[in-house]
């Protein structure tokens, strides 16, 4: 009985720690976001895109999925889980076959254990 009210505990802190870096993870993003659309609209060159970000001191690289489009780590925030250090916000930029920008898919990872 007590090994299992430590495990819910257990796992009750992990899921509410996760939420707490949220709010700054998703201030991060959004700023990304207006800059982004401002800056490289959709159906921009992908080699356009890829110098913007360049400019702005990021490192794109082909995304492993799909090699075509292309990923950019776009900044982190310390996490507060014990299992993580950061939290990083990213952005896929998917790419038309001809080389234009065709969307955006923003999203984030934690590096943990």
């Amino acid at each position: 009985m007590r090994v299992r009210a430590a495990l819910a505990l257990s796992v009750t802190l992990a899921v509410a720690s996760c939420g707490s870096t949220k709010p700054e993870l998703d201030a991060l993003t959004e700023g990304w976001k207006a800059k982004i659309a401002t800056a490289i609209p959709i159906g921009t060159e992908q080699a356009a895109a890829r110098a913007w970000f360049e400019k702005q001191g990021l490192s794109p690289h082909a995304d492993l999925k799909n090699p075509r489009d292309m990923v950019v780590w776009l900044g982190a925030v310390p996490a507060r889980e014990w299992f993580c250090s950061k939290w990083m916000a990213n952005v896929t930029v998917n790419t038309t076959p001809d080389g234009k920008v065709a969307s955006y898919e923003f999203s984030s990872a934690g590096q943990c254990l």
